[in-house]
């Protein structure tokens, strides 16, 4: 070759002999395993300057490229009994053959060429300028038998005499790697090579390693274990677990795997343990704990999270909840991620978020969360959740004006509002038609998948109590519907609104009048009271026209004019009639436009 690369014709002009296929031409065909004998390298890695056995020459490679790997043994063998050619003048490489003393040797294995055993690979590699191309006899005539090849297994080599190495019988390989005894030691480098022949074996009795791990005549390493992972059992692993729970000084590395059994007995285990664990290893079992699934865990781990334990241990029981996150009372669960959600430590309430967006109707639940109490970095977080979340197309239904009209304020909400769901948002007013024209394109956008429905109306007067389910009804004739309760019942929107009572009465000295459209119904008269109650202020009715409402005009253009929040949403004739001064309807406030966005962006 002289180090450069000749192609098949060269070789054929060369070796003057019928060449139809070559498989594994190294060097001069780019094998695809990169096999360069003359190099010393045979992958995965570089071989040392030793015996080596057959198992360490990659044979993963090799078994998934049988033909090449047949042809690579053929091409050896026929080397094993063809003169090496350095030097020499009789052989084929000689001073006075086609090839110069500098050209590697080619072996050529013709038609008759027997399948033997393998060629030992450190002795060709201990030969000087030598490289291998294999070529296959002519294929068989249409109908002929097609020759047979003895599988000569890769793997149970032994040195040879010559420094070499052949293949050892499989179950003299399968004895040795059965008997606890012939464990290389930790540090030893033939332990790598001896444990994966041991995990390969086809049976292996477990009985005596378990014995031998529990007597302390065997260390139990990551290595060991490895090998031994895919026979242990239910009851094999807790053995290992109880032997693990009793030394105090175990391998924190060996327990997720000894605990890996969802079985009652391994989580009574871990439930001992806990109860006298220090705290390092309490960090350790609890999420090995929450793997068990097991609902009647619950309490333990909500009591880990709540306590006044360490950060870790608080963060090692979140960790069990949440491997756990499917196994548990969904409504307890809610109202802890809820709670931690606003914890001083910020690892927890992140985390409290992520889970919150896990579990079903996560952007409910993460709805729910009131922005003002959560840590602004909680905050982004929450914000990065929704985003991700899809949202549903949203139909919000307004009490409007006269002929179906939306206020402005209304339709800047519903824009911004889809611009930050990336789902359709419909206003329908409720002095317009029952359903609008073509709902079509809300149900392609919906995805067979249910639009939601929320009514922007913030107190239970006859809108809710009969308009609402007509307008319902009505939508579910066209598909899926998620009814959602009226904005004024929704607990975060209630306490925007104490918040801003608190604000008007801290600048007012007196708290103000809640003005509202008059209510007649016992469900109204029961809401009054306790939003009267809530915010600390008084209800006042005030009809659009009529008597009373002169007087109430009159104190509001006094001198020293009481202060008013009107309960309407966006402007109509009740903000019309009432001084500029007090009558800006609440979608106009920043509090309520923020809260109102924060509300309707979470929603599913």
């Amino acid at each position: 070759m002289s180090g450069s690369r000749r192609g098949p014709g060269s070789i054929k002009a060369q070796q003057s002999l019928p060449i139809l296929e070559i498989l594994a031409a190294i060097e001069q065909m780019g094998d695809p395993l990169r096999i360069e004998p003359h190099l010393g390298r045979l992958p995965p890695e570089a071989l040392a300057a030793r015996p080596v056995a057959l198992c360490e020459l990659g044979g993963s490679q090799l078994r998934h490229q049988p033909h090449q790997q047949l042809a690579l043994l053929e091409g050896i063998q026929v080397l094993n009994r063809l003169p090496l050619v350095g030097g020499g003048a009789d052989g084929p490489g000689g001073a006075d053959g086609p090839g110069a003393a500098d050209d590697p040797v080619h072996a050529v294995s013709g038609d008759d060429s027997p399948v033997v055993e393998p060629f030992p690979i450190a002795r060709l590699l201990a030969t000087p300028n030598v490289s291998i191309v294999t070529v296959l006899p002519p294929a068989p005539l249409p109908g002929s038998p097609r020759p047979t090849r003895k599988h000569v297994p890769w793997w149970g080599s032994r040195p040879t005499a010559d420094g070499g190495s052949s293949p050892e019988p499989l179950e003299s390989s399968r004895v040795a790697a059965s008997s606890t005894a012939a464990l290389p030691a930790v540090g030893d480098p033939t332990r790598w090579s001896w444990l994966q022949q041991l995990r390969r074996q086809p049976v292996v009795a477990l009985e005596p390693w378990l014995e031998a791990i529990e007597t302390g005549a065997i260390e139990l390493d990551a290595e060991l274990l490895a090998a031994l992972a895919d026979r242990l059992d239910a009851a094999a692993c807790r053995r290992l677990l109880a032997w693990w729970l009793a030394r105090p000084q175990a391998d924190p590395a060996l327990l997720a795997s000894l605990a890996r059994p969802r079985d009652a007995a391994v989580a009574r285990l871990l439930r001992e343990a806990l109860a006298a664990a220090a705290p390092e290893r309490a960090a350790l079992l609890l999420p090995l704990l929450g793997h068990q699934r097991d609902p009647a865990d619950f309490p333990a781990l909500e009591g880990w999270v709540r306590g006044a334990h360490p950060a870790r241990l608080r963060q090692a029981a979140l960790e069990g909840l949440a491997v756990g996150l499917p196994a548990w009372p969904l409504p307890a669960l809610r109202t802890l991620l809820r709670g931690l959600a606003v914890d001083l430590d910020g690892t927890l309430a992140a985390t409290a978020v992520d889970l919150l967006a896990r579990l079903p109707q996560g952007r409910l639940s993460l709805a729910r969360l009131q922005p003002g109490q959560l840590d602004p970095a909680v905050l982004r977080r929450r914000q990065r959740r929704l985003a991700a979340l899809p949202a549903a197309p949203l139909v919000l239904v307004v009490h409007g004006r006269s002929g179906g009209l939306i206020p402005p304020e209304l339709e800047l909400l519903a824009a911004e509002l889809e611009r930050r769901r990336g789902a359709p948002v419909l206003l329908q007013s409720l002095t317009g038609t029952v359903l609008p024209p073509d709902p079509r394109p809300l149900r392609q956008a919906a995805a067979s998948g249910p639009v939601s429905l929320l009514p922007l109306l913030l107190l239970p007067g006859s809108h809710v109590c009969r308009d609402l389910p007509a307008i319902a009804a009505a939508w579910r004739t066209s598909g899926p519907l998620r009814s959602l309760p009226f904005l004024g019942a929704w607990p975060a929107w209630q306490t925007a609104l104490r918040e801003e009572v608190a604000a008007l009465k801290a600048a007012a000295g007196a708290p103000p009048l809640l003005l509202h459209h008059p209510l007649a119904s016992a469900v109204a008269g029961r809401y009054l009271a306790h939003l009267a109650g809530l915010c600390a202020a008084p209800c006042r009715a005030t009809p659009y026209d009529a008597s009373d409402r002169e007087e109430l005009l009159s104190l509001l253009e006094a001198p020293d004019p009481l202060p008013v929040l009107p309960l309407v949403l966006a402007a109509n004739r009740l903000t019309d009639g009432l001084p500029a001064a007090c009558g800006a309807p609440l979608l106009q406030r920043p509090r309520f436009h923020t809260c109102l966005l924060d509300l309707l962006e979470a929603l599913p």
